[in-house]
């Protein structure tokens, strides 16, 4: 009989050994895998805190006062709410109803706006003919429609003479209205990240922030998407937003979903504008986010980096990007009830300027706009000075039609437009909903303060005007006339 090789048992310790080492291995491969996948990779990123509404209400006091607080790292003192340089995020839903306790601790009187809302104007809504004086609080209560438009919107100071400097000094916060957009393929799931775009004057320079921080690191992992929320909530300023050589692509303005996805590379984004955009990441490296020379008319702003988005981790398979949004009501074909013309001037000299609304500057007890519940109404609205106007007007979005006579297909709604100089747009928009008095202004704050705005009221068909606005306990806009004189 053949012998039977026997194996020698040091082989099959040597391979079992090999084996082990191989395991061992792999297991720590995986875990250093598990780990990149599952690690913050945004430690030091910060956006404002969040309150959501809790079975459809949403609740909170909001405190004004005047302290010191860090803007940009550094200590200043300032007026804000709750202690903080940028309050609290709400997070609601078409339907929800706001409560809001404004307690005005400072020694000006000040009150509050829900910027973009189409909301009641009237009473203890979006009404900004009140004045809240000093030591005074006031019970705000929004109530949106199930049908609210989903975006992103904000809240700020609205009171003229007030407005600029109370923004300038972080008393804003931002709203997100969630809803059918949030449910699209390719925007279910998606990280969102807010972006809360200030400024600081610093001489002749502008300082721009992002969420209270300075130059801000934002971590993706190669190939994500991600969804920006992005808020020019500076008083004055412009954002020519861009990140060189990647495509914004761009779901919503204002609040109001576009119906197709559009791709651009940059974004001028006036005070007071919001854009959403989803943003696709590359393979590992780094980009810069910049605002772009943009030329407004009295200020040319230079090109600024102001922060960057490392691309780094473990990386995740590209999502498909959407295309095809949500409908909205195009009124390109619309029957027009009626057109008006508004211009936009400056006056005065050099050293002391004049911003004027067809030729004046802005009374509180002249209603310089009527228009009636239901109608569809065109606007030719002219720009005469040297320098671009963002014009915004509340309650209601509008379509822009034209620019400088050229035909524009925007794809969606806005509430905020700039003029180009020497320029004219033309919009059109429905009187929804609600009835009431409300403003139509310049969004470049300080111009709205010193008198570029304008007082409209929305009237039932066949009504007269209301004199108190809905709060005849507070002597509707006479609380307004008394502070703004």
């Amino acid at each position: 009989m053949p012998r039977k090789t026997v194996r020698p048992r040091s082989l099959d310790k040597k391979k079992r050994t090999q084996k082990m080492r191989i395991a061992l291995f792999l297991f720590g491969a995986l875990i250093v895998l598990l780990f990149l996948y599952f690690v913050d990779l945004n430690p030091q990123w910060q956006e404002p805190s969040v309150r959501k509404s809790d079975n459809g209400v949403l609740s909170m006091v909001l405190a004004v006062v005047k302290q010191k607080v860090l803007i940009g790292g550094k200590e200043k003192m300032s007026q804000v709410y709750n202690g903080t340089y940028i309050a609290d995020t709400w997070d609601i839903r078409g339907g929800d109803t706001v409560k809001v306790r404004l307690e005005n601790g400072m020694t000006d009187p000040t009150n509050l706006h829900f910027h973009g809302g189409h909301i009641s104007p009237k009473g203890h809504s979006d009404n900004v003919l009140v004045a809240i004086k000093p030591g005074e609080t006031f019970a705000y209560e929004y109530k949106l429609p199930a049908t609210h438009p989903p975006g992103l919107y904000w809240y700020h100071p609205h009171l003229h003479r007030y407005t600029d400097s109370q923004v300038m000094g972080g008393m804003l916060g931002a709203i997100i209205v969630r809803g059918d957009i949030d449910e699209l393929p390719g925007i279910k799931g998606v990280p969102e990240r807010l972006l809360v775009m200030t400024t600081e004057d610093a001489g002749n320079n502008v300082i721009r922030l992002v969420n209270n921080q300075k130059n801000p690191v934002l971590f993706m992992r190669p190939y994500e998407t991600i969804r920006l929320r992005l808020l020019n909530a500076s008083a004055d300023d412009f954002y020519n937003f861009s990140i060189p050589g990647k495509t914004l692509h761009v779901i919503s303005r204002d609040g109001n979903t576009l119906s197709e996805v559009e791709q651009v590379q940059s974004e001028v984004m006036a005070p007071g504008d919001r854009v959403e955009v989803l943003l696709q990441a590359g393979s590992w490296g780094e980009y810069i986010v910049k605002s772009l020379l943009y030329k407004q008319g009295a200020f040319t702003y230079p090109e600024d980096t102001f922060m960057t988005i490392r691309v780094a981790g473990f990386p995740v398979l590209p999502d498909k990007l959407p295309t095809t949004l949500l409908p909205y009501d195009n009124f390109s074909d619309a029957v027009i009830d009626n057109t008006r013309t508004l211009t936009f001037s400056e006056g005065g000299t050099a050293q002391n300027t004049t911003f004027l609304l067809d030729g004046k500057e802005f009374n509180p007890e002249v209603i310089d706009q009527i228009m009636t519940l239901g109608t569809t109404e065109e606007w030719h609205i002219i720009n005469q000075s040297s320098e671009i106007h963002p014009f915004h007007i509340h309650i209601n979005p509008f379509q822009v039609v034209s620019v400088n006579g050229q035909p524009l297909v925007r794809k969606g709604m806005d509430d905020t437009f700039p003029i180009p100089a020497k320029g004219e747009i033309v919009i059109r928009t429905k009187y929804r909903d609600f009835d009431g008095k409300y403003v139509l202004h310049c969004h470049i704050l300080f111009h709205e303060d010193h008198g570029m705005m304008q007082l409209v009221e929305v009237v039932k068909p066949g009504a007269s005007s209301a004199p108190d606005n809905g709060l005849p306990d507070r002597e509707g806009m006479l609380q307004m006339r008394e502070m703004a004189h």
